[in-house]
């Protein structure tokens, strides 16, 4: 194990387990799912062994982010929960309890998904926001581009990055010593500058 690796966290007697032992514990069940992208079945398969003697009463003493995110990593990887409206400590909690308390694995079905989207409380911490912008942004049009073949700008004639850009009046350069009116002098400009 390397010197970055936290070793996985174990309640040794969830009885006397402090609120700390609890996130400790959720925190490291979750990272464990993640590193080795435990999905679906195999997911409700580890949540079940791992918080096996869990109640409603320790998910709420567990921190909200964590609880959050818990719920929210479970659902968005196949591990059903009904859908519930206004979220709180209590309603997450009870909610956890959901596929501790199934004797089988429920497979996500179109009637779950449409609860779920219905009410609009879908688990907002996964996918990531990148993620979610990247999935959107190949749908967004994007303006053609002009393609002008054969087209060369004279040697004599400034780089186009050095064209003049404003258009309101502010930094206008004098037209005599412009580019348009002396284009031999654009490099006696740059070494100036």
């Amino acid at each position: 194990m390397s010197a970055d690796e936290q070793p996985h966290f174990e309640i040794s007697d969830l009885d006397k387990a402090t609120e700390t032992d609890l996130n400790r514990f959720a925190k490291s069940e979750l990272e464990y799912w993640k590193e080795n992208g435990f999905k679906n079945r195999n997911l409700w398969d580890e949540y079940v062994l791992g918080f096996e003697g869990w109640t409603s009463e320790h998910f709420a003493n567990v921190d909200r982010h964590t609880r959050s995110k818990l719920r929210d990593h479970l659902i968005v990887n196949g591990v059903y929960m009904t859908s519930i409206g206004n979220l709180n400590k209590r309603l997450i909690a009870e909610q956890l309890m959901e596929p501790l308390q199934a004797k089988t694995y429920h497979v996500f079905t179109q009637e779950d998904e449409r609860e779920w989207s219905d009410k609009r409380d879908l688990p907002t911490s996964e996918p990531s926001f990148g993620q979610k912008v990247q999935k959107y942004s190949s749908t967004i049009p994007t303006s053609p581009t002009i393609k002008r073949e054969g087209l060369t700008q004279p040697d004599d004639y400034p780089p186009m990055n050095l064209a003049i850009r404003d258009f309101h009046g502010k930094n206008k350069q004098n037209t005599e010593n412009s580019f348009e009116k002396q284009p031999q002098k654009w490099e006696e400009r740059l070494k100036s500058k």
